[in-house]
């Protein structure tokens, strides 16, 4: 039933990342599933992990995990404090954001990045002048937030001003920023340390380029990479297994999905045999 595999879905994430899923957000993942209402029906494991999700070439499972991943790796502060709102669908990002002042802006996970999330945001339309428009910067994944954290990212960006609904973003993210060097003296080996800085090419100083509302190419965050080296932020180093924890009588009631740690470019290791018998047998 799509209800025990929303609470078992649920379970797993708060396992993993220290929060769980809200309502709407568990919602929105049934829409994933089922075009229609989803109310008392099954889900079949075609769907669940065999099919690809409608236009994606990825299934519903390898989506959410990587998700999860990304989120217990790189978000959890941020998650736990509930500054991303994570599952929730491009349009309704847009809806919601059309009617807020300019720079206000939301974290959403992508439907079209497999373990990725982007940042959508409300500011002055080119094409329009006096009017709004709302905008989605290229999906952020694993690789980017080993060059530079989610919350040094959103300080970069100064067209981003208020978390929605109407939270400065000095006040929201300002705990996740990486505090610069007080000076741009050499270190002991003679050496000035070079900063990297997210920007988004034609925007800067909200200096904005033509761009159709419709258009599926959206600004692309960029930092400056060294071909010989990778830059990486200490305090954005992936989070230790600390958070895998939960109450025993989750555990019990959700036994395969805590056991379902699988590389998620290994997804077929899943033991469909072994879940079966353990749902006849009454342990899910």
């Amino acid at each position: 039933m799509w209800s025990q595999l929303a609470e078992a879905l649920n379970v797993k994430f708060m396992a993993s990342t220290g929060s769980g899923l809200s309502a709407e957000q568990v919602h929105y993942l049934g829409s994933k599933l089922f075009a229609d209402e989803y109310t008392g029906q099954l889900v079949t494991w075609s769907q669940f992990n065999r099919e690809p999700l409608p236009g994606r070439n990825f299934t519903f499972w390898e989506w959410f995990y990587a998700i999860l991943k990304l989120t217990k790796d790189w978000l959890q502060g941020p998650w736990k404090e509930r500054l991303i709102h994570g599952f929730i669908s491009k349009q309704d990002a847009q809806n919601w954001l059309k009617k807020y002042p300019r720079g206000t802006f939301l974290l959403r996970f992508s439907d079209s990045e497999i373990g990725g999330i982007t940042i959508a945001w409300v500011d002055d339309d080119p094409n329009k002048p006096g009017e709004k428009q709302v905008w989605n910067l290229a999906p952020f994944t694993d690789k980017d937030f080993k060059i530079r954290g989610l919350g040094d990212r959103i300080k970069d960006i100064q067209n981003l001003t208020h978390l929605y609904p109407d939270i400065p973003k000095t006040q929201a993210f300002g705990k996740f920023w990486t505090q610069a060097p007080d000076s741009a003296l050499p270190s002991a080996a003679g050496y000035v340390r070079p900063d990297i800085t997210t920007v988004i090419p034609g925007l800067s100083n909200r200096a904005m380029s033509p761009m159709s509302y419709d258009d599926p190419q959206t600004p692309q965050a960029q930092a400056p990479q060294s071909p010989q080296s990778t830059a990486y932020c200490d305090s954005q180093q992936p989070s230790s297994n600390s958070a895998d924890h939960t109450m025993d009588h989750e555990q019990q009631d959700f036994p395969d999905f805590f056991t379902m740690d699988y590389n998620p470019e290994d997804i077929t290791a899943i033991n469909v045999n072994e879940l079966l018998q353990m749902r006849n047998e009454g342990n899910m």
